[in-house]
């Protein structure tokens, strides 16, 4: 089986590969099952620098940055060993001047804003991940008001039980 996608940033913009897991079965004699990266467009079959040929195994690599704006990533299975597959996220960013829809990650490469505390490394430094994550907050907020109903429902039996016992 053969499994290939590309994906083309917008003109001016390069993308970063960043891949949160990688569990790809090597095999008995290497990396029967492989996943590659293609620097550009199918038809230039150029290896993406500073990457093994064949990824396979649990070891996912660096994130990986494109020369141009296209990568092309290939899927090679010839074994019946089946791993979890892989998980990347690609994102496109330029140099330079970013825009106010952009953030400037600490490694000056522009994204798009909307990509800022989405739980994933869009700037391949971990810049734009937040300490705090949308469910986070959504988790503390919840956690807070239940707490303040509980506070109040002790003060308010707490209140009933004084006012009875001043009226007995």
């Amino acid at each position: 089986m053969k499994c290939e996608m590309a994906v083309r940033a917008p003109p001016g913009q390069q993308l970063i590969v960043t891949f949160e897991s990688l569990d790809i079965a090597p095999g008995y004699s290497g990396c029967a099952d492989f996943l590659s990266l293609i620097d550009g467009d199918l038809q230039e079959q150029t290896p993406v620098p500073g990457v093994a040929k064949k990824l396979c195994g649990t070891e996912a690599p660096a994130p990986v940055i494109t020369s141009g704006r296209a990568v092309t990533l290939r899927f090679d299975s010839n074994t019946i060993e089946e791993g979890q597959g892989f998980t990347a996220v690609i994102t496109p960013f330029h140099q330079g001047e970013c825009t106010r829809d952009e953030y400037r990650c600490d490694n000056d490469r522009c994204i798009d804003r909307r990509l800022m505390c989405d739980d994933h490394d869009n700037c391949g430094d971990g810049s734009d991940k937040c300490w705090l994550s949308v469910t986070a907050v959504v988790v503390i907020v919840i956690i807070t008001i239940i707490v303040f109903a509980i506070l109040v429902l002790v003060a308010v039996i707490y209140l009933y039980k004084d006012t009875l016992k001043k009226t007995l």
